[in-house]
């Protein structure tokens, strides 16, 4: 199973602000936006600094996820984490 949402992560384009954030037991994060989730299959999700209303950009078949925050005062979202691959199944085997 883990494979196969690591397979399907990464040939899908991601570009969504984030509506909700579920954290699990153990600390790793889903991102949910309106229409899509993203679970951080193939990157290290534990105790990430993202917050709802935070931009999540990842491009098919990129190995980085970009998080934007908006900055309320000048109306632009700012680059405020970049995360590369680190999943069990590498981005090259998909």
């Amino acid at each position: 199973m883990i494979y196969i949402n690591a397979r399907k992560e990464n040939r899908n384009d991601y570009q969504f602000v984030i509506t909700k954030i579920n954290e699990n037991a153990k600390g790793y994060i889903i991102a949910n936006g309106v229409k899509k989730k993203f679970k951080f299959a193939n990157f290290n999700s534990y105790k990430i600094d993202i917050k709802k209303d935070d931009s999540l950009v990842k491009k098919a078949f990129s190995k980085k996820v970009y998080i934007y925050r908006k900055d309320k005062k000048l109306d632009k979202y700012n680059l405020v984490l970049l995360l590369n691959e680190s999943g069990t199944f590498p981005i090259d085997w998909q």
